[in-house]
């Protein structure tokens, strides 16, 4: 390898670094104001469910519903305490033009990750204090708390772009080794004619 390769190397290896820890940095401050908001997200949902279900409400009165908002506080704060050191997996090349990262890809992977049980516990809680599935429950008992109740989608957006910044980088230190590689083959072959 030569010098200006090794140099053109070491830059698109720096950027790739740099995409790599900016990514970090954004998936940590992303799931630390998700996991913040997790607490009245949660309290704001059955807040909903008790004005959705009037005559559940009235059965459980003020210390029913306080009873149910203290157990519904307790496991808003495990869920949040989980998520804040969550590993989220997210998509690596689920990638749409020019491996532009689609924020949906990004989402998914955060819904996947807080659907299920994680959900569940919640709605555990407001099934047992009463509370039936909102609508006509066609998404089931993930209908009463959905994973969406906790975060909106564009607070995804800069954590999107930083893995689109990351793909680039992961391209350009791909095509960077590629060159010289080529280069090397080249040189070779060329030496060889002699």
């Amino acid at each position: 390898m030569g010098d200006q390769a090794a140099d053109a190397l070491s830059r698109a290896g720096a950027a790739l670094a740099a995409a790599q820890t900016k990514i970090e940095q954004l998936e940590r401050e992303l799931l630390h104001r998700i996991a913040a908001g997790v607490p009245s997200a949660v309290d704001d949902t059955a807040k909903g469910a008790a004005e959705s279900q009037p005559e559940v409400t009235r059965r459980l009165g003020s210390d029913g519903i306080r009873a149910m908002r203290a157990e519904l506080a307790e496991k808003a704060n495990q869920l949040a305490a989980e998520i804040s050191t969550a590993q989220i997996t997210w998509p690596l090349q689920q990638t749409v033009r020019y491996g532009e990262a689609a924020t949906r890809h990004l989402d998914a992977a955060l819904f996947s990750y807080l659907h299920g049980r994680r959900m569940d516990a919640l709605v555990d809680v407001l099934q047992r204090h009463g509370f039936a599935i909102r609508g006509d429950g066609q998404h089931g008992a993930q209908d009463l708390v959905n994973p969406h109740d906790l975060y909106h989608e564009r607070w995804l957006s800069d954590l999107a772009e930083a893995h689109t910044t990351l793909a680039a980088a992961q391209s350009s230190v791909e095509a960077t080794k590629q060159r010289d590689a080529d280069a090397a083959v080249r040189s070779i072959w060329d030496g060889s004619e002699k």
